[in-house]
């Protein structure tokens, strides 16, 4: 008697924490390739993506009679039967799936420790991201933003951490004064306790430093408080031709409802400009001059707050099926 568990329902619930492993979402980012028509793709993030909604459908690893029961993996897949078909082929061909779904009518899926040997990074062990199937409406293969927008928070995380460790690393020297400044905003120890304590409070003295002009600019802006990145350094990282692949993905967050973004202006009765210069040496201006108003405008970055942390009740249920 076969031991593999059957599949969960997905009328059982509207919300799924679905584990990924650590550094995949960075790591597959970066995988794009161009096509024979030469578009640049990145069919991995597709792969992946449907590989690990499967390992999260089933506690054993095994779907039995998958194609008895494709109805419902389609449902919670969200794409139709020829991309499904054409994808459980890609997973064999990486030996994600490990025997032949169709000789066998099951799908076997390899442990998350050899997903990770494949894929060509080190095993931290998983993560559990948010998936609602039944929210994305019109939508196909959502996971892969989901995927997506994991990345945008890793490198926001680890920009936080950078930041938080030049600063601490500084203390004795030119962050001495930076804490000063952000004191005389009211920020003492215990609130500056956290990186994201300190991003948040340095961020605001930033904009009360430009909005007022107050002398302290030099000051204010030694280290950058803003963890989000440009459309264009977006680009450059995920590999897409231009800062519109960028624009499209935070579109595509929105409609989604993955990520709140924001869009931050301050303005400055002071006639000033920033300017700076990027890796190529190529120098650009930080700062736009608003002749009709007569300010001075710094725009930041899109703020974009990732929204795919999963509810504590179905995290938790994720971690009894790994232990």
């Amino acid at each position: 008697m076969s031991t593999a568990a059957p599949i969960l329902s997905i009328n059982s619930k509207k919300e799924y924490a679905v584990p990924v492993l650590i550094g995949a979402a960075d790591h597959l980012v970066t995988l794009r390739e161009e096509s024979a028509k030469g578009y640049m793709i990145n069919p991995h993030l597709r792969y992946w993506a449907t590989w690990f909604l499967l390992k999260s459908f089933t506690t054993s690893g095994v779907i039995q009679q998958w194609n008895k029961q494709k109805r419902t993996l389609l449902d919670y897949l969200r794409i139709s039967d020829c991309t499904f078909r054409s994808q459980l082929n890609a997973l064999q061909r990486l030996n994600l799936i490990t025997e032949d779904y169709k000789k066998t009518g099951n799908i076997t899926l390899c442990s998350y420790k050899e997903a990770a040997q494949i894929m060509g990074i080190s095993y931290k062990g998983t993560t559990a991201v948010q998936y609602k199937p039944f929210d994305y409406e019109n939508e196909r293969q959502v996971f892969r933003y989901i995927l997506v927008a994991q990345e945008v928070q890793s490198n926001q995380d680890n920009q936080l951490q950078e930041l938080y460790r030049k600063f601490q690393k500084n203390l004795s020297g030119n962050a001495t004064e930076l804490l000063n400044e952000l004191r005389q905003l009211g920020y003492t120890d215990d609130k500056l306790k956290t990186a994201k304590q300190f991003q948040q409070a340095l961020l605001r003295l930033q904009k009360i430093v430009f909005r007022d002009k107050s002398g302290l600019t030099a000051v204010a802006f030694s280290l950058r408080a803003d963890v989000n990145r440009s459309v264009t350094t977006w680009a450059r990282q995920h590999g897409y031709q231009s800062g519109q692949g960028a624009s499209y993905i935070k579109k595509k967050f929105r409609k989604l409802g993955i990520a709140v973004i924001e869009q931050h202006c301050i303005n400055s009765n002071d006639k000033s400009r920033l300017y700076w210069v990027d890796k190529s040496g190529n120098k650009h201006e930080g700062y736009k001059w608003n002749k009709t108003a007569q300010r001075t405008a710094w725009r930041l970055c899109d703020q974009v707050s990732i929204q795919i942390t999963p509810t504590k009740k179905e995290d938790d249920e994720t971690r009894k099926k790994a232990a």
